[in-house]
């Protein structure tokens, strides 16, 4: 019995060293929502919106009261983006949000809508 314990422990360890140090988990209140043209990487222009979101349950990661998620998709100059894998949060809704910090630092959730999920 005290080897199966064990062994439970260490392989519960190493699932928890494996998973990204960058993950953020947390439920908030969508308060702004804010749509900008931006360059990619490779120069194409696309549409990006910024979510601003008030923390209201941390799971994991982070400290801030206030976080700004980016998601692909928006309207900018009467032009729409729509991302069909990654839809804009709406504002005052409450979300649960799997984060992870791109390479340009931003929040961004994990595999597009997988990453949020309306809170009823």
């Amino acid at each position: 019995m005290k080897k199966v314990l064990t062994l439970a422990l260490v392989l519960w360890a190493t699932v928890c060293a494996a998973q990204p140090p960058d993950i953020e988990e947390l439920e908030g209140v969508v308060s702004a929502v804010s749509s900008q043209a931006v360059t990619t990487d490779d120069g194409d222009m696309i549409i990006e919106t910024d979510v601003t979101v008030k923390v209201t349950h941390r799971i994991r990661g982070g400290t801030a009261t206030t976080v700004t998620v980016r998601v692909v998709g928006g309207t900018v100059g009467g032009v729409t983006l729509v991302n069909s894998n990654e839809t804009v949060p709406l504002k005052n809704k409450k979300y649960h949000f799997i984060l992870h910090t791109d390479s340009h630092s931003k929040l961004r959730p994990v595999d597009g809508n997988r990453g949020m999920v309306v809170v009823p």
